[in-house]
């Protein structure tokens, strides 16, 4: 929502940015240094060192199968937007909240500890649910062609990232087409219910050029 006003409590600072295209995030993640990052990243990410997790049959993020959803929320797109609702697993999913939801606050509180905030390992929020998360994907020959290079802060004379190795870079016209290369991973706020970890259904699918009210998006860099 956005109210004209500068800073203000609903102008959709606090909530995830979806209806985003693979271009979209390609172009912010370049101009910002980072990277697009793969369906491997996704799932250590998610479950933390191979050390910790051992696996757990339809497991999503939070470390267990068990999942709650959230219906109910106060401050409804706003800096206090908070979930009424709780339980183990809290995750927006199924369509009942239209649309993503704060990540960081609306959920946790100083009292509750990973499973009933629904973050990963690494305390990463929203991996299961609220926004499908592009990826490089390991499913076919373009996605394994990444090398993981990060953006420069250039972009091209038409707004687009210019990393060759990134899905997505031919570029047509001024325009991305369908990213061969990319996919989903975790699920989002309308699918019922989201994406195990290990589940990988749209891992190879191949983002469209024009953004869905479902897709967000993640980054990466590598360390030195």
């Amino acid at each position: 929502m956005c109210t004209g006003t500068l800073n203000g409590s609903s102008d959709g600072e606090w909530i995830p940015a979806n209806s985003l295209s693979w271009s979209d995030g390609a172009a912010y993640a370049a101009w910002a240094g980072l990277r697009p990052f793969t369906e491997l990243e996704y799932e250590k990410a998610a479950r933390g060192p191979s050390n910790v997790d051992q696996g757990i049959p339809n497991e999503f993020s939070w470390g267990s199968s068990e999942i709650t959803q959230v219906r109910r929320m106060r401050n409804g797109g706003q800096n206090l937007e908070e979930s009424i609702d709780r339980g183990n697993g809290l995750c927006n999913f199924g369509g009942i909240i239209k649309g993503p939801i704060r990540e960081a606050g609306c959920i946790p509180s100083s009292t509750t500890e990973r499973l009933q905030k629904g973050a990963s390992y690494w305390g990463i929020m929203s991996l299961s649910g609220n926004v499908d998360k592009p990826v490089v994907t390991i499913g076919n020959k373009k996605g394994r062609e990444f090398k993981g290079s990060h953006g420069t802060g250039v972009l091209s004379t038409d707004g687009n990232a210019t990393n060759k190795d990134w899905p997505g870079y031919v570029i047509d016209a001024g325009e991305v087409f369908v990213a061969d290369g990319s996919g989903f991973r975790g699920g989002d706020w309308n699918g019922t219910p989201p994406y195990s970890i290990s589940e990988r259904w749209g891992a190879a699918f191949g983002t469209e050029a024009k953004g869905d009210v479902t897709y967000g998006a993640r980054f990466a860099r590598t360390a030195p």
